[in-house]
């Protein structure tokens, strides 16, 4: 039986946890992320979406200056897996699978708070992590706080500041965040070669 996609990645057989971006026909509405974990065919057209299943919400200037940089990102993975590419457009509701959805929403955790000037590192810094490290970050700030609204909270603000003010040019790769390097030993001196002690002279028996 052929597989059906739709949107980035999103298999509609599998009929499972997947997330919905929910794009306003306005451009600067806000753009809301869903976390699913059945699907309906309802859900991009009339569904009622619940407010307990927000993940994220962006204002409409942010998500212009990241929408196409996502989309290139995710669908470069899709088509090296022979899945047909996804497209973000206005005024609808867009599945997406659900490791895809965790990249995207850890970026939008990570700039909501922070002004405009701020995406472009965002998404340089994002861009150089390993899809697994994003993965593992989502994991762990989604364990302590995954709502819409816990963005000053643990690993949440630690992940803000990381993508966002962790400096980096457009020509350079910047260096691997959360890497824990080892300290450098220092090298051992070796031991200074003291003089031995002169021998002390025999004494002559006396007859």
């Amino acid at each position: 039986m052929k597989k059906h996609f739709i949107g980035f990645g999103f298999e509609t057989g599998a009929k499972g946890y997947h997330f919905l971006v929910v794009i306003p026909k306005e451009k600067d509405g806000k753009v809301s992320i869903y976390e699913c974990f059945h699907w309906n065919p309802k859900e991009v057209t009339s569904m009622e979406l619940c407010s307990r299943d927000l993940k994220a919400e962006i204002d409409g200037n942010k998500w212009n200056l990241l929408a196409t940089d996502v989309a290139q990102v995710l669908n470069k993975r899709l088509e090296s897996d022979g899945i047909p590419i996804g497209a973000w457009k206005s005024g609808s509701r867009i599945p997406v699978e659900r490791l895809c959805g965790k990249e995207l929403v850890l970026l939008v955790w990570a700039i909501n708070g922070y002004d405009d000037k701020s995406v472009a590192s965002a998404i340089r810094n994002w861009q150089n992590l390993s899809h697994e490290e994003r993965w593992w970050l989502f994991t762990m700030a989604n364990s302590i706080g995954g709502s819409a609204h816990d963005s000053e909270r643990g690993w949440r603000k630690a992940i803000s500041f990381a993508l966002c003010e962790n400096p980096t040019k457009a020509d350079e790769k910047t260096e691997e965040l959360f890497d824990v390097k080892p300290v450098e030993k220092k090298q051992r001196r070796s031991p200074v070669a003291l003089p031995l002690p002169p021998k002390p002279e025999k004494r002559k028996r006396t007859q």
